[in-house]
């Protein structure tokens, strides 16, 4: 025992002199990863960050850091650079070496270094979506760069999707569906991405559910400015005779700011083909698959017969393809056969008729009032025709009459139209023709009370014409070219 007590008393000494004066010992701490979202809480040192030596200690944080051609310091980074476990003053992008220096009070120095990254995810922008009809399958995918790997996927909705924690899984979607990915990185960071896959549920792309309409209408049957407007929107799907059919509204907005409900119309789709069902029959309203000499047999429009089973025929004289908001359309050509006004004739791929939509009867305006397409919009389409606004209403502008006060020969005309103005203030008035598109294709100063145009190079088709008196009065017509 007394031995025992010999050596304790020789080994104080010597563990009281390496505690006391041994060496200052700086920790930086260890490498680091931090989530960039967590930034306000991440912070640096060892705990503690200096040991050894004769306190108080002193700190000094430094790094250099070189990002889009600058350099950052460790002031620019750190709240404060003196402290022993310094908080982040923003995050980083990539990785930094953060390099500590400890000073004790007899002014031993210490040295460590700690390499810190944060993980931040940097997401596309732009949507992610694809189109399938009904049926197909689509590949989801993202573009997140950044995080660290490993990474680990977590889809979600998991219904029809081949694997939920796959990159880029495969899925068939029985509706359009919004798909949800969350990422997950190595040290637990995450985020989120969206993919959405619109299914057609008609097989086509015809009239998707959103879908808009907007025509103008020129609340004189003889034609004129256009006063209001008519919209078509597509709004839901129905079942109807074993059909998948579109609902599509159609509402009236006057000039005077009131708005009309027009009904209901209902419209399906096989092969490419369009068709509207009236009176429980289906009648065809486009052929997207017709080519040049094809013969296509319409419902009769306003102006013919009201009987719901009388249809006529018209003749596809040509086609092209024309770019629509980025995609590439078929245009098809369309001409009356049997010699009456042509106001069935340009059909476009997706967007439908230009002059008017539905070959309408029992509300007979929505025909003979509509002048051509001024917008359409869809998920994909956000297109604009003509001048006018697409829901523009020109209130109070015009006084319209009719045409009794020109007088137009001959009509139909194939080389030229003359006009006879009588009306007393016909000098320095202005004419104008439209083509049945709503293009302004000629504006005549008239200082004559007979006025000729040379129509040869027109297209054979219907024309409007407004002839501008004054500001607050127009007179309003129609003429045919054949």
């Amino acid at each position: 025992m007394k031995q025992l007590s010999i050596i304790i008393v020789l080994l104080a000494p010597l563990f009281l002199s390496n505690v006391c004066f041994s060496q200052v010992i700086a920790d930086a701490g260890t490498d680091r990863a931090f989530c960039s979202s967590d930034w306000e809480e991440a912070s640096i040192g060892g705990n503690p960050s200096a040991i050894g030596g004769t306190e108080p200690y002193s700190y000094a944080w430094s790094a250099e850091y070189k990002y889009a051609g600058r350099t950052y310091t460790a002031s620019h980074m750190l709240v404060d650079t003196t402290v022993a476990n310094p908080v982040f003053s923003s995050y980083f992008h990539d990785s930094a070496v953060f390099h500590l220096t400890v000073t004790d009070s007899k002014d031993s120095i210490a040295y460590d270094s700690v390499k810190v990254r944060f993980s931040e995810y940097i997401i596309c922008l732009g949507d992610c979506r694809d189109e399938i009809s009904i049926g197909d399958s689509a590949k989801l995918g993202h573009c997140i760069v950044g995080g660290i790997p490993p990474f680990q996927y977590s889809w979600t909705p998991e219904e029809s999707i081949s694997d939920p924690t796959s990159e880029s899984p495969w899925v068939k979607p029985k509706s359009t569906t919004l798909y949800e990915l969350v990422l997950t990185d190595s040290i637990g960071c995450q985020t989120q991405f969206y993919c959405k896959v619109w299914v057609d549920t008609l097989g086509s792309d015809f009239a998707p559910i959103g879908s808009k309409w907007y025509y103008g209408y020129a609340e004189n049957p003889l034609g004129g400015p256009e006063f209001g407007y008519l919209l078509v929107e597509s709004v839901r799907d129905t079942v109807i005779d074993e059909h998948i059919a579109r609902v599509l509204t159609k509402t009236y907005y006057a000039s005077n700011g009131s708005s009309h409900d027009r009904g209901y119309e209902f419209v399906y789709t096989e092969e490419n083909k369009v068709y509207y069902i009236k009176d429980q029959r289906s009648f065809l309203l486009y052929d997207f698959t017709a080519e040049t000499g094809d013969t296509l047999n319409f419902r009769e429009t306003f102006g013919g017969s009201y009987s719901s089973d009388t249809t006529f025929t018209m003749v596809v004289d040509s086609t092209n393809f024309i770019w629509v908001d980025g995609m590439e359309l078929k245009r098809i050509h369309l001409r009356d056969i049997e010699g009456r006004w042509d106001l069935y004739n340009t059909h476009i791929e997706k967007l439908g008729n230009i002059p008017y939509m539905f070959p309408q009867i029992d509300l007979w305006c929505d025909a003979g009032c509509y002048n051509p397409l001024r917008c359409y919009s869809d998920h994909r389409i956000d297109y604009k025709f003509g001048y006018y606004e697409c829901d523009e209403l020109r209130t109070g502008i015009y006084e319209q009459h009719l045409t009794n006060r020109v007088r137009i020969s001959p009509n139909p005309t194939s080389n030229v139209v003359n006009f006879f103005f009588e009306h007393p203030n016909y000098t320095n008035s202005v004419l104008q023709l439209f083509s049945l598109d709503g293009n302004l294709v000629s504006e005549i100063v008239v200082w004559d009370q007979n006025v000729s145009v040379d129509i040869s190079g027109y297209k054979p088709g219907v024309y409007f014409y407004n002839w501008i008196i004054t500001e607050n009065e127009v007179e309003a017509g129609k003429f045919v070219v054949e």
